[in-house]
């Protein structure tokens, strides 16, 4: 990785946070456009989690290793606290999204996750790296190169197989697999309104009720 400046670095961490929260809005805009349209929903649900499991984790566990500890040591323990925590809950959030059988509650949970990151970005963004760029015991660019060796890659989407070795591997493989499994299923799809009132179901063609 070439030399950087600080100022630099911190541009790189910016629109790399910016690229991670298009790409999730853009996957749950897609949720909801397949619920809306009583579409299987199931393929951009499966979109959704592979993404998070395999570049925001991944993202999530080298900042925990590198740029978190030093805004540890700058006075932002409880910031950092908070942060790590939402990193759980987007791990959690996209574990519980695949086993909705729900279309609209499956939409609001795409949203969800990406409302949060989107709002966790934020918080990086106007609180944690400034404070980092400001500090002159902290070396923004090093710790930029560190998150790149972490995950292999540059300030740059990561792929699944260039995960850090110490990141929450089991929620991504679970992720993963649970992707992949919905991408096999065909995916789910929404009733029909007519089709919502008490008493039996029937069967509509082109539909799958779960």
């Amino acid at each position: 990785m070439a030399t950087i400046t600080a100022t630099e670095a911190y541009q790189a961490m910016l629109e790399h946070h910016k690229k991670l929260g298009e790409e999730l809005v853009g996957r749950a805009d897609a949720v909801s456009r397949e619920v809306a349209a009583r579409r299987p929903y199931g393929a951009a649900v499966a979109s959704l989690v592979a993404y998070l499991a395999e570049e925001v984790l991944p993202h999530a566990a080298a900042e925990e290793k590198t740029i978190y500890p030093a805004a540890a040591r700058a006075r932002l323990a409880s910031t950092v606290e908070e942060m790590t925590a939402e990193h759980v809950t987007l791990s959690a959030l996209g574990a519980q999204i695949t086993a909705l059988t729900d279309g609209e509650a499956a939409a609001g949970q795409a949203r969800q996750i990406a409302g949060l990151f989107t709002a966790h970005a934020a918080k990086e963004n106007d609180v944690l790296l400034p404070a980092l760029l400001a500090d002159k015991s902290a070396d923004l660019a090093g710790l930029l190169a560190q998150m790149h060796d972490s995950t292999g890659h540059d300030e740059a989407p990561a792929s699944a197989a260039g995960q850090p070795e110490d990141a929450p591997a089991t929620a991504v493989s679970l992720l993963l697999q649970a992707a992949a499994a919905l991408a096999r299923a065909g995916g789910r799809t929404v009733p029909a309104r007519s089709q919502r009132r008490r008493g039996p179901r029937r069967a509509v063609p082109g539909q799958t009720w779960r």
